[in-house]
Order: C-alpha cells, then structure tokens, then sequence
C-alpha cells in the first residue's frame, strides 16, 4: 500500500475542513474520522461496510457483530486490526506511528462517553493524536497514548 505523493497536503486539509465539524455517530465518530483521513491519503476507505450505524448503540451493535467472541472492551481492537489486514496496512508497536497513521488509543473518557478506547490519528508533527472531541472539531491527545498502530 502507497500513500498518494501529496498526502501530506490532502491531510493537512482534510483535518482542516473537519476542525468545526460536530461529532456524529456513523459519520465523525473516532473510527469513521481516522478511516477518512486514511482513505484521504490512500484512497483506500478501511471502515468499508461498517459504515451501517447512526447511533451509539448502533456502533455497539456492529462491533459486537464483528467481534462476538472478544470482551467488550477489546472489540474495537479486534475490528480496527481486522479493518487494516484487509486492506493491507501494516501494524506497528505504538513508539513506531508517524503522521497520518491510524492508532489505539488506550481509554479515553474525555472523547469516548465512558472511557474505552478509541481510534484517532497521529497529527502531522508527528507528536500528537487527533480524536473527534464530543464537543466537535478534533481533541489533541499525546502519542503517549496509543496502544497500537497501523500505516504502510
């Protein structure tokens, strides 16, 4: 898998134009944010058909049904490492991520109603991670953070 040669440029903007967007189940939700701003670099869209909710409880509903046999609070693990197999990502031990990867960030109650985990992407410095904020726009967490990540 490639990246497209101005994918720097198309994050830049793609993070850019999502600054003020509010947060929305099944559209600006952590897992659908980083699955954009990836298809934005790849042209490639790892939610494929996830993309079937509009609701919390929605989500649920799909991480259950693509994970049934995981603890609940390990199945968006499970679908974001299965997501990224599928289209050929590669997985990296957290310390590796660099701009523009996708990544597990480890419990997050200030973005995710009720602390589990979350998926974002690392910012393009490089040192932080970018989570749609409940509140809207994007919250900055540090890279410290993630549990696992996924890029070419």
């Amino acid at each position: 898998m490639k990246r497209y040669p101005n994918w720097v440029n198309l994050l830049m903007e793609a993070i850019f134009v999502r600054a003020m967007r509010p947060f929305e189940w099944g559209s600006f939700d952590c897992a659908l944010a980083a699955c954009d701003l990836w298809e934005v670099q790849t042209g490639i869209d790892p939610a494929g058909d996830l993309r079937r909710y509009r609701t919390r409880a929605g989500a649920t509903r799909v991480l259950a049904t693509e994970a049934p046999d995981v603890l609940a609070d390990r199945r968006l693990e499970r679908v974001a490492e299965r997501m990224a197999g599928e289209v050929g990502m590669i997985a990296y031990p957290a310390p590796y991520a660099q701009r523009g990867f996708i990544v597990l960030v480890s419990g997050s109650p200030e973005i995710t109603l009720g602390g589990t985990d979350a998926l974002g992407v690392v910012d393009l410095y490089g040192t932080g991670i970018l989570v749609p904020h409940l509140d809207g726009g994007w919250a900055t967490l540090p890279l410290t953070r993630a549990r696992l990540a996924w890029g070419v």
